[in-house]
């Protein structure tokens, strides 16, 4: 599990000035950074702790496919984070003069960085080559991001106005096409 500890590392670096690393939230978190934090560490001990079970055994194939999806997820991420720029912040918050970024990843999907999280995720349960461990991995994860995104997207359309609502005309949440 170094992609892991990479990711969290990584995750660290890339915010830049006081601001953005800031654990105080803005009124539209509503405990959405609590969230995350809650379903990381409730994912990282549940896969590990399912993946014991002998009920939902993988194929070994499972553990590298994991592993890419870890590196997948852990790219992308940092893709998207570097594309924000100083609008890459720990909580919601946004700054002034603020403009929507629709550049790389995000001239199709509005929230790359979060899709990302979600692979590295669900690559960490197949990694334990566990079906229940990817369930134990995923759920928490999807849950918490669910509700992040909704937090976040009332934030950009308060903040952002028109040119946000005209920005989530032509983009996917998550995954073209689907969500």
């Amino acid at each position: 599990m170094t992609e892991l500890a990479g990711f969290l590392a990584m995750e660290r670096l890339l915010r830049k000035g006081s601001v953005a690393a800031t654990l105080d939230r803005g009124k539209h978190d509503r405990g959405s950074t609590i969230a995350i934090g809650v379903a990381f560490g409730t994912a990282m001990v549940l896969a590990a702790v399912t993946s014991r079970s002998r009920s939902g055994r993988l194929p070994v194939v499972a553990g590298f496919v994991g592993n890419a999806a870890m590196a997948t997820g852990i790219g992308v991420r940092w893709w998207a984070a570097r594309t924000l720029g100083e609008s890459y912040t720990r909580t919601l918050r946004t700054r002034p003069g603020q403009r929507v970024v629709d550049s790389g990843l995000y001239r199709r999907i509005r929230h790359p960085g979060y899709a990302a999280d979600i692979v590295m995720w669900i690559g960490i349960g197949l990694a334990w080559m566990n079906s229940v461990s990817v369930l134990a991995s995923a759920v928490p994860i999807i849950t918490a991001y669910a509700y992040r995104i909704s937090r976040e997207e009332t934030m950009l359309r308060e903040a952002l106005g028109e040119e946000y609502v005209l920005y989530t005309r032509r983009t996917a949440r998550l995954l073209p096409g689907i969500y």
